[in-house]
């Protein structure tokens, strides 16, 4: 909780997004712990459930881009190391709220940020966003192309190998702190 009041006093957040999903009844105090600060300092809280192996179904990167676009800012996003799908939400946000063209949106995604490429559905729906979108933006692209099973069905074979050691992990944040 210090931590939380931290980023609070610091960044001023109105709203926390936890992208590990609604974790109410499974006895986590870690999310019992966020929803009573939240709940306490008037924030809003969200949560969608999102996967490091699996591509968001359509309910999940449709909740995440509606709380995006209606969200007060500064809101602190997380999930649990704070640079897959972190970073991944980061990127959808800039898509989104910001309407950064995708390779700059993507810097949010990268090794600096502690997220190492590794071919991962989340790595590989921008690259089918960048060859299917003609020039749509990444929600239209949503709303007219997101069919989680087609998507599948292209996504390649999952990577065995772990990330190696001497690359700047050690510099990721837990969480990122995103203003419109």
């Amino acid at each position: 909780e210090g931590d939380l009041e931290k980023v609070l006093e610091d960044d001023n957040i109105t709203g926390i997004v936890c992208l590990r999903g609604d974790q109410t009844g499974r006895e986590k105090e870690w999310f019992d712990t966020e929803v009573a600060f939240a709940e306490e300092h008037d924030l809003n809280f969200y949560t969608v459930r999102l996967s490091t192996s699996r591509l968001p179904t359509r309910e999940q990167l449709g909740d995440l881009i509606e709380i995006f676009k209606a969200a007060d800012y500064p809101l602190l996003v997380h999930c649990q190391a704070g640079a897959d799908r972190t970073g991944f939400a980061s990127v959808v946000y800039r898509l989104v709220v910001l309407d950064d063209p995708l390779d700059e949106a993507l810097e949010s995604f990268s090794i600096w940020r502690g997220h190492v490429k590794r071919h991962t559905p989340l790595d590989q729906l921008f690259e089918f966003y960048r060859e299917e979108a003609n020039g749509r933006s990444f929600e239209r692209w949503y709303e007219q192309d997101y069919d989680v099973e087609r998507l599948n069905a292209k996504l390649d074979p999952q990577p065995t190998a772990q990330a190696p050691t001497d690359t700047p992990t050690a510099r990721r944040a837990s969480y990122t702190i995103v203003c419109r």
